[in-house]
């Protein structure tokens, strides 16, 4: 789940119209603004913004003057970002959605109408705001919600106690697979080649000078060599950081040594 959370009157996009400045996406873009948020849970749209979707969303015609966007919309467009959309019948029952939710790693968008309940007011009018997660506690159901809007709802919300009765619609996708963490802190791991320690995360910083420990057993800096972990050496990582240029560093006690590059993997 990414940690970002899309604003509407965000100063990037908040005077743009949605679809014409008559309609500003201030007033109206919680739905683009929902879409959004599940469509850059995808590595590959990672990067995207609300006034990216929001150019598809309104040249689809999606984006209704004053009005926000259509129900049409918010499932075309995550249709057109390679989400399958599950829409139950949340009318008559909750049950087929707690069926597909229970499927695991599920998200959505949630349309709220007027109304408040538990003391969470979600709206005056009609609003959209998405759910990154979803869980089951004491027999009660959570969302883990982003709201665009003002009232900022953000985070685990209950459904029987802050939504029941509020909610004509939803939708729900599958999110993509996590990926698991190729290094974790804390653990120890194995060097599989022999390999420089440099002061910091890259090629641009110093090599450490090799220390060693004099007859009183004070450290010395030997001049004219430097520290060098032999292949085979267990080191444990302090810290992970990934580069620009893709290359993975790890922070040891000793320094700051490349854990993969591009073709190589020098640390498992």
């Amino acid at each position: 789940m990414r940690d970002i959370i899309f604003r509407q009157y965000d100063s990037r996009w908040a005077k743009l119209g949605y679809p014409t400045k008559v309609s500003s996406f201030a007033e109206n873009g919680c739905g683009c603004c929902a879409c959004t948020h599940l469509i850059i849970e995808k590595e590959k749209h990672k990067d995207l913004t609300p006034k990216d979707v929001r150019k598809y969303m309104v040249a689809q015609g999606f984006a209704v003057e004053n009005c926000g966007t259509t129900w049409s919309g918010i499932t075309e467009t995550l249709e057109h970002y390679g989400f399958d959309v599950v829409k139950p019948n949340i009318y008559a029952s909750m049950d087929a959605a707690w069926e597909e939710l229970n499927k695991g790693n599920r998200g959505g968008v949630l349309l709220f109408s007027a109304g408040t309940r538990g003391g969470t007011t979600w709206t005056s009018g009609g609003h959209y705001v998405v759910f990154t997660a979803y869980k089951v506690a004491k027999g009660k159901h959570w969302f883990y919600t982003k709201d665009s809007g003002a009232r900022h709802n953000d985070g685990w919300h209950c459904y029987e106690d802050e939504m029941r009765g509020l909610l004509p619609q939803m939708w729900i996708v599958k999110l993509p697979a996590k990926k698991k963490a190729l290094y974790t802190k804390g653990r120890t791991y194995t060097l599989q080649y022999a390999m420089k320690v440099r002061a910091g995360a890259g090629t641009g910083y110093k090599q450490k000078k090799r220390i060693e420990l004099t007859k009183d057993g004070q450290k010395n800096a030997k001049k004219g060599t430097y520290a060098v972990l032999k292949k085979g050496t267990k080191v444990t990582c302090k810290k992970v950081i990934t580069l620009k240029n893709g290359n993975i560093w790890m922070k040891i006690p000793s320094g700051y040594v490349c854990a993969k590059g591009k073709k190589k993997t020098y640390i498992k």
